[in-house]
């Protein structure tokens, strides 16, 4: 695989509206955002046959049952969620009148974890031809080809509305059968149900010059029906907060997403997943199950090296900046595999660099054309952060190496390349190591995250010293 091949959209940059938050979920901890939707006795029940969902979304774990949307009441429930093969499918109770047991299933698949998504759910059943009833749109355009179709059948109850007090959920599968592990792992950013409305996805987007589909200020009229809410995740202390005027307020489930600067307007590095970097450096890409925490945190397996690198990379011969990003073991890592062997670093197009975390001498290895991983390190404390500053300023391109932000190494020269990724590399089941690149941090990261790079982005253990965040925002301004 080219390595150019992996810089394909790292991010869409909105040319007037910007998404500043996001909600970020960890599929570990259970976390979801729930709320009853009260039973407008005001309305018939044939008047429930009208929604709109509109939601941006990041995966941060493929392959497995995400369920990122759900609704339900005692008796019947239905959900939105990635499967196993990575298709989206609207899961459906079979109890629901007029659904003809069958959950819709797309044929695409959603494999970038890199990427944002825009969904958009649109339910009508008055309308007389069937394919029109439910109608799901991916970033502006609608989803037309189907392993199983949509099979609605005209006026069907308004379950996918707010029939008789439905608890609609966000990163979950509903509010009576959420089940443990199977809830979202990602982001999602401005959330918006209308009720007994159908909106066309450009009521939430639009195609900018350059032909990408970026968010929009919302111009529904909430105030048309008292529960319809929009979520903008903009405190950090009431998270699921409605700022829609409708007073629809979401509390956590099991555990409550965190508030995340990683945005559809401003796209932030991660762990990548569909990666095979360090497969062409002779390692498999090890235990894809060892992701979580929003891509940030990789996990190691017994008798099997689990390295990856970064969704976004520097070309340091077309730059003149200095980016920075920060590692923290969350377990103590020991030498020779016991527990535990890891090692962060960099990889360029033509070299791999790995630095031993803890130890002070001997601890940088190039390994050339043999393209190897070996001479782990010993002892790194869980509490010990890593600062990475790739400095491309001047013409002696150069990494140094932050040990709780003391300088512990520098090399300059820098070969290879000229793409540089992000890496790290875990060996052993007990060892874990979480990424800080700025935008969010969902797993336990000791100390305060308080600093800001020069551009105002990221939040960060120990200052940048001048380095940039990698992030969509920054890309765009230093190439």
């Amino acid at each position: 695989m080219a390595f150019t091949d992996r810089l394909h959209n790292r991010g869409s940059i909105s040319t007037g509206f910007d998404v500043d938050n996001s909600s970020a979920y960890d599929s570990t901890r259970n976390h979801w955002l729930e709320k009853t939707i009260p039973y407008n006795s005001g309305r018939s029940n044939n008047s429930y046959n009208k929604a709109t969902y509109s939601v941006w979304l990041k995966r941060g774990r493929l392959g497995t049952n995400q369920f990122f949307l759900g609704g339900s009441n005692s008796a019947r429930y239905w959900a939105v969620k990635f499967n196993t093969d990575n298709k989206l499918e609207i899961y459906t109770h079979s109890g629901i009148s007029g659904y003809n047991g069958t959950s819709p299933i797309t044929t695409r698949k959603f494999n970038d974890n890199a990427s944002w998504y825009h969904i958009v759910l649109r339910y009508d059943t008055t309308l007389s031809t069937a394919g029109d009833r439910l109608r799901l749109y991916i970033n502006g355009v609608e989803e037309d080809t189907w392993d199983t179709a949509p099979n609605i059948d005209q006026d069907a109850e308004g379950e996918f509305t707010t029939l008789s007090n439905v608890v609609h959920v966000w990163g979950g599968q509903n509010g009576y059968y959420n089940s443990t592990g199977s809830n979202f792992d990602g982001y999602l950013a401005d959330v918006n149900f209308l009720a007994n409305q159908s909106a066309a996805p450009t009521e939430f987007g639009e195609f900018n010059t350059n032909g990408v589909w970026v968010p929009i200020d919302v111009s529904p009229t909430y105030a048309a029906l008292a529960d319809s809410y929009r979520l903008e995740f903009q405190n950090s202390g009431t998270i699921g907060e409605d700022s829609s005027g409708s007073g629809l307020d979401f509390a956590g489930g099991t555990g409550t997403p965190i508030q995340s600067t990683d945005t559809c307007t401003n796209n932030f590095c991660v762990w990548n997943f569909n990666d095979s970097t360090m497969a062409e450096f002779g390692h498999s890409s090890g235990n894809p199950t060892g992701f979580s925490g929003g891509q940030l945190l990789r996990q190691g397996a017994s008798s099997a090296y689990n390295p990856c690198v970064g969704t976004f990379a520097i070309d340091i011969t077309s730059t003149s900046s200095i980016w920075y990003w920060e590692f923290q073991s969350q377990t103590n890592i020991a030498s020779s595999g016991n527990p535990a062997e890891g090692t962060i670093g960099w990889v360029g197009e033509d070299s791999l660099y790995t630095y031993a975390v803890s130890n002070p001498t001997n601890n940088i290895k190039n390994t050339g054309t043999t393209r190897y991983l070996s001479d782990y390190f010993s002892s790194a404390g869980a509490d010990v952060v890593m600062g990475v500053l790739l400095d491309c300023s001047t013409s002696n391109k150069k990494i140094k190496i932050y040990n709780n932000d003391t300088l512990v190494y520098t090399k300059e020269n820098l070969g290879g390349g000229p793409l540089f990724f992000p890496m790290v590399s875990v060996y052993g089941s007990s060892g874990e190591f979480v990424a800080n690149f700025g935008g969010t941090q969902i797993q336990e990261w000791g100390g305060t995250n308080s600093n800001n790079d020069p551009n105002g982005y990221g939040n960060f253990r120990f200052t940048t010293k001048s380095g940039y965040a990698l992030c969509s925002k920054n890309l765009a301004e230093f190439g």
